[in-house]
């Protein structure tokens, strides 16, 4: 693996092999998303940030899980080395969002305050609980977890870094 120097957005995770011609569940961070396609170029990272760049060979979406097969990972045991990567693409390689859009990637450190200007921290990273994307907001020592829903979030600007919530009422 190499170091990574180009604007890395993250699309999703490998979790364990699948069968015997080495595919590998993919977990996506947006489970509508079908920007993956058979012979997209893919940045795979470590939790170091260290990369490595595959072809993907036949993806497969279906309603409860995702299989990809890389080029050159034609086995069980190879596509077990991939097992825990991040995946994702330079984000020129993305398409153009409509207005109001945003990449989840874009939401990192993005400053969180409520609707009165309250400061509620910064987005220290997000993950899928099956059902959602949660947003964990730390501030100071403190990390609050808020699903990232229309109840919750009234407006998004990325170009600002800036997201404004509804306080839910366990945060204080």
């Amino acid at each position: 693996m190499t170091p990574s120097s180009k604007k890395f957005i993250q699309l999703g995770k490998l979790g364990k092999a699948f069968g015997i011609k080495g595919d590998v569940h993919l977990y996506l961070d947006n489970l509508e998303s079908e920007t993956l396609k058979k012979g997209s170029k893919v940045e795979l990272r470590d939790i170091e940030g260290n990369a490595r760049y595959l072809t993907i060979e036949n993806i497969r979406y279906q309603p409860n899980k995702t299989l990809v097969l890389f080029k050159g990972y034609d086995s069980p045991e190879q596509a077990a080395e991939l097992v825990g990567l991040r995946v994702g693409v330079d984000e020129s390689q993305l398409p153009q969002l409509e207005e109001g859009e945003f990449y989840l990637e874009q939401l990192m450190g993005c400053e969180v305050v409520d609707t009165e200007g309250l400061e509620v921290g910064k987005v220290k990273r997000l993950y899928s609980n099956g059902a959602q994307t949660v947003v964990v907001i730390a501030k100071g020592y403190q990390l609050t977890e808020i699903p990232l829903v229309d109840a919750f979030f009234v407006s998004v600007d990325v170009a600002k870094k800036l997201i404004v919530i509804n306080r839910p009422e366990y945060i204080d």
